[in-house]
């Protein structure tokens, strides 16, 4: 099945080209999550790749290197995947794993890792000392397009070029309210505990919290049970997923879900 462009995924790509037009070279496209950040940027690699530009499409999962290469797929974007299970190609399109590419680049004489284009799939990872800097600083000059939900970090370093970032322009599309009254997302219904659960003195490093110490004050039998006890009278049997700090967390939810007979 093909991809077709939105309204506001065709009015973000006209701001992302105005933007180069205008002699940017780095534009970060921030879009919530479910609004089609993946569609909007290969779509932009089917462009670029018809120009003749090699295009390089960087993520840091295996899950997003999947989903990214089925868009492609579905814009009939030949490619190949840099990844520690793929055989190397010499498609104008790569899609990298950006651990796997930063070491291959490292060792590279041949510019086979040089790209004219350059995406960055969750581009607020993208920083001077991180992996993804050393891949970019690999591909100087190229120009970059970066894709995020969330273009804020937790340690506070900044994305921009006036912080030391890569970026030189900014394209935000619409919000989460806007995607949802124009029915691409659902509405949520939200329901919250009446007393939250206190984090008073839990060590915070890196910007957020410790997992062992946040941990050991998530995991309680009390505050599981409870979590239990409300998705069986809200919405028992309904599909669901529950978010936990460690494995040994989601072990004991586990447990207690299993325990209540779900």
């Amino acid at each position: 099945m093909s991809l077709q462009l939105r309204d506001y995924q065709e009015a973000a790509l006209a701001k992302i080209r105005r933007a180069y037009a205008d002699g940017r070279r780095a534009v970060l496209f921030v879009l919530p999550t479910g609004g089609g950040k993946t569609v909007v940027f290969t779509y932009v690699a089917k462009g670029a790749a018809a120009k003749g530009t090699r295009t390089l499409l960087l993520a840091h999962r295996k899950e997003l290197i999947g989903q990214i290469s089925a868009a492609l797929g579905r814009w009939e974007v030949p490619h190949g995947i840099i990844a520690p299970d793929a055989p190397p190609t010499e498609h104008r399109v790569q899609v990298a794993m950006v651990q796997t590419l930063a070491r291959r680049a490292k060792l590279d004489r041949s510019g086979r890792f040089r790209f004219g284009l350059v995406v960055i799939d969750e581009a607020h990872h993208a920083t001077r000392d991180s992996t993804w800097g050393a891949v970019l600083a690999h591909n100087e000059g190229a120009r970059l397009l970066g894709v995020s939900a969330t273009p804020c970090r937790l340690d506070g370093k900044g994305l921009g070029v006036d912080a030391d970032g890569f970026f030189d322009a900014i394209e935000v599309g619409p919000s989460v309210d806007e995607l949802i009254q124009q029915g691409h997302l659902a509405p949520p219904v939200v329901y919250a505990p009446e007393k939250a659960v206190s984090l008073a003195g839990i060590k915070v490093r890196g910007g957020d919290y410790v997992s062992g110490e946040l941990a050991a004050r998530m995991d309680q039998s009390p505050l599981i049970g409870d979590a239990v006890a409300h998705y069986r009278k809200l919405c028992g049997g309904a599909p669901a997923i529950a978010f936990t700090v460690t494995t040994r967390h989601a072990a004991h939810v586990v447990d207690q879900f299993q325990a209540a007979g779900f």
